[in-house]
């Protein structure tokens, strides 16, 4: 199975409200062929990062809920690949959130929305209590270590 099946498979499986619609985004967007600009700097790139987060919060927060897992790992780096409607939206977890709440019309629980929004601020107050967004910044970075980004 292709790294964009596993995505497109397990954002479907949690069966949420306009999940088809977010789906279609990546799909009209270079979600599965980006690369990100700091690391994992090949062809699809974007896409395996997003897996590999997805991979270590299932492992290292299996008490987590995993319709959120998957939801905040898949998702949190959305605003990365291009897309015409999401031009001129501003701010990396802000224009995440953005495109799935108003984009896609896909509504994200707060735990969820503050993880992304906060995922690359590890110390940030907002998400002290949030284990959610606690394990995203972990496994984030973890996969951003793997790959750490070239000249």
């Amino acid at each position: 199975m292709t790294t964009k099946n596993r995505i497109i498979d397990t954002l479907l499986a949690t069966k949420r409200w306009n999940v088809e619609k977010v789906v279609a985004y990546l799909e009209e967007s270079d979600f599965f062929t980006a690369q990100p600009h700091r690391h994992h700097r090949e062809e699809g790139g974007l896409a395996r990062h997003s897996l590999e987060v997805y991979h270590t919060m299932k492992m290292t927060g299996k008490w987590l809920n995993a319709d959120s897992v998957a939801v905040v790992a898949l998702l949190h780096d959305i605003a990365t690949a291009r897309h015409p409607a999401a031009e001129g939206i501003s701010g990396h977890g802000r224009k995440s959130v953005v495109i799935l709440e108003y984009l896609c019309d896909f509504p994200l629980k707060d735990t969820e929305r503050d993880a992304i929004l906060y995922h690359m601020h590890p110390s940030a107050k907002e998400i002290e209590y949030n284990p959610l967004a606690q394990c995203l910044c972990y496994a984030d970075s973890t996969s951003a270590a793997k790959h750490p980004a070239r000249p």
